[in-house]
This record gives structure tokens, C-alpha cells and sequence, in this order.
């Protein structure tokens, strides 16, 4: 179970690093600063995609889901997949001395 969590946090990182490469790209090409939001990307993966999402979630997309999706999709995904890799880790290995032999 440890390894899913993990490689789910390891691919959404990866997602959040090509969408700062082309929200760079893009601002580099515009002259100007451009940070896509997080319905810009799901909307452009799943058409109507957020409308959906907002009727499954019905009253708590007000405060929580038009805040979220109004936020860069770099950021999101970031430390969504930060906090997933950091959950999934192994845990740390304890070295206990030797007993003393007499």
C-alpha cells in the first residue's frame, strides 16, 4: 500500500514540474507572468470536469473547492504529491548497539 501512495505522490510531483515548465514557457512567450489554475488543467484533460466535480461535492465546493481551483496547478499538485511521497515512506531503520560481552 505504501508503494501506490507513493508512486501516486512521485507522479502527481512530476505533474506539478511539466505544468511549472509550461506555465514558464508560456510566460517566457507572453512576456508576461502566467500561472494556469487547477481548473484550467482539469478542464483541459476533462472537459466539463469541474462542473462534475462540483455537483458531487454540492455545498462544500463553495468554501473549499473554489478556493483550491483557483490556486495555481503547480502549487497544488506540488504538495499534493509532496505530502503523498512523505506518507508513503518506510520507516526509519534504527541501529541498536551490540550488547558488551565480558
Amino acid at each position: 500500500m505504501r508503494f501506490i501512495i507513493r508512486l501516486v505522490g512521485v507522479v502527481l510531483f512530476a505533474a506539478a514540474f511539466v505544468i511549472l515548465v509550461i506555465d514558464g514557457t508560456r510566460s517566457i512567450a507572453g512576456n508576461a507572468l502566467y500561472l494556469s489554475s487547477l481548473a484550467e488543467g482539469i478542464d483541459l484533460l476533462w472537459p466539463g470536469g469541474v462542473d462534475t466535480i462540483r455537483s458531487l461535492f454540492g455545498g462544500a465546493w463553495d468554501p473549499i473547492g473554489a478556493w483550491l481551483f483557483d490556486r495555481a496547478a503547480f502549487v497544488v499538485l506540488g504538495l499534493l504529491g509532496l505530502g503523498l511521497m512523505l506518507l508513503g515512506r518506510a520507516p526509519p531503520q534504527y541501529v541498536r548497539p551490540l550488547p558488551k560481552r565480558y
